[in-house]
């Protein structure tokens, strides 16, 4: 998800794959609500165009779905996030 904000940068939220975990159970992901510079995409929390991270947390998605307890409260609370910043 991303939308422009009123200062004229990216609001995007994002999931990325972390090392660990296992292949039979799950993958450990992060997942950032960042503000990034205009025209550009974000790939790691500290790359040259991040501007502010508002949220990040880490959670396990299970191989084959997204049914995690875990990983659903994360997505729901960074959504959250992601739509009460204007």
């Amino acid at each position: 998800m991303e939308k422009i904000l009123e200062n004229g940068n990216k609001l995007v939220l994002s999931e990325n794959q972390r090392f660990g975990g296992s292949p039979k159970w799950g993958r450990r992901y992060g997942i950032y609500v960042a503000e990034i510079k205009p025209e550009s995409y974000f790939y790691r929390r500290n790359g040259k165009n991040v501007i502010k991270i508002h949220s990040e947390k880490s959670a396990v998605k299970w191989m084959g779905s997204n049914s995690s307890p875990e990983y659903r409260y994360s997505i729901s609370e960074s959504e959250r996030i992601f739509n009460s910043i204007h």
